[in-house]
This record gives C-alpha cells, sequence and structure tokens, in this order.
C-alpha cells in the first residue's frame, strides 16, 4: 500500500509542476501573427505593428510596419522568449521592443530607442486589417496617371523621333 501511495503522489508531482512550467512559457505558435500597439511620442500617437512569424518549430523572424510613417516590412530581430517575457531587437533602427505576455492577445511592455524608453502595449490583430492601414505603395499614384495620352506630340531637336 505504501508503494502505491508513494507512487501515486510522485506521478501527481510530476503532472503538476509540468502545468506549472507550462503556466510559465509562451507557445511560440501563439506568438505567431501581427501585433499591433500605439507608441505615444511627444504629443503625436504612431502605430506601430509587429508581425512575427513562426519558421521551422523553434525559430521566429519579425518585420516591422508603422501606418502612420508609411514604412513597411522593415526586416528587424532577432526575437527571443524567456518564459513569458519577450524581446525584439531592431538594430537597423537602434530600438528594442521587450514585454510580457498578459494572455494570448495581449504583451505589455516598453519601446526603447536612442536611449528613450516609451510603454507600448501590443494586441494581436489579423494581417488583413493591418493592410488596411498601411498606404498604397508609392508606384501606385503612378501606374494611374501613365495610362493618360497627351494631347501633343514631343519632339526631340536632333532626332526623327516624334
Amino acid at each position: 500500500m505504501k508503494k502505491i501511495t508513494f507512487y501515486l503522489s510522485t506521478i501527481l508531482i510530476i503532472i503538476l509542476s509540468r502545468q506549472v512550467t507550462a503556466q510559465n512559457t509562451i507557445d511560440k505558435r501563439i506568438l505567431a501573427g501581427s501585433w499591433m500597439g500605439k507608441l505615444s511620442v511627444s504629443g503625436v500617437t504612431l502605430r506601430i505593428v509587429y508581425n512575427l512569424s513562426l519558421i521551422e518549430k523553434d525559430s521566429i523572424t519579425a518585420t516591422l510596419d508603422s501606418p502612420d510613417q508609411g514604412a513597411k516590412n522593415i526586416k528587424i530581430g532577432p526575437v527571443t522568449l524567456n518564459g513569458k517575457d519577450i524581446k525584439i531587437l531592431a538594430p537597423v533602427l537602434m530600438a528594442e521592443y521587450s514585454g510580457t505576455f498578459v494572455n494570448d492577445t495581449l504583451i505589455d511592455g516598453s519601446f526603447k530607442q536612442a536611449g528613450m524608453t516609451f510603454p507600448l502595449s501590443l494586441s494581436r490583430v489579423e494581417r488583413e486589417g493591418v493592410n488596411k492601414l498601411l498606404p498604397c505603395p508609392l508606384v501606385e499614384p503612378y501606374a494611374r496617371f501613365s495610362r493618360i495620352r497627351l494631347p501633343y506630340k514631343l519632339r526631340h531637336q536632333h532626332s526623327q523621333v516624334s
């Protein structure tokens, strides 16, 4: 009887310890997707979107969008996870984001750039919603005007082309 009690208590301890460990880490599949927050800098609010992708089983890549500044798909990284904490470095921007997962749809943290720190909470958003926020590419307006025919011909002085 003592052996059975010992085995059952050992199994129960193992199961409980795994559940506690699982609660302190984030599944990387939950991380994949777009996360948006609003950064307030000197009275100006800028939307920041982190697009995180899971490659294979444990590698995470990231890009950054700033819809209000017209920036899209800036390659950033590396992304590191430590339990419920996430850190995203952006060496190109001399910036980093550090946060803690509150739940599957919210990360509470801060954005650091040029020695200044700003609070930034990120919420999960659908990629289609992010695409609506981003401005059209700069090429698009020119493509519309390239179909317009001019009512006159341009003639070059030194050629036969008209």
